[in-house]
């Protein structure tokens, strides 16, 4: 994103909390996604946290509020699944 790597690796728990399902570290460029999950759910996670770094490249404070990020990551996971 804008010339920055954000290397993803599947843990088997992201940021020692077993609710969490994926964590973007944003300052380390850096993202983390359980990797037991189902890929639905998988990707859903990544997208959530793709929508964090994308709005941190962009200097955007909506990143800080969970819900838009929520919401934005359901509807980028389901247009990505649904292009044809």
């Amino acid at each position: 994103l804008a010339g920055i790597a954000y290397p993803v690796k599947y843990v088997k728990e992201v940021d020692n909390d077993p609710t969490l399902a994926g964590m973007s570290y944003l300052h380390h460029h850096r993202v983390e996604i359980l990797y037991n999950m189902e890929p639905d759910i998988a990707g859903q996670a990544f997208c959530h946290e793709l929508v964090h770094c994308i709005l941190s490249a962009m200097n955007n404070d909506k990143g800080n509020d969970e819900a838009f990020v929520d919401v934005f990551g359901t509807f980028l996971h389901h247009a990505l699944k649904t292009i044809k």
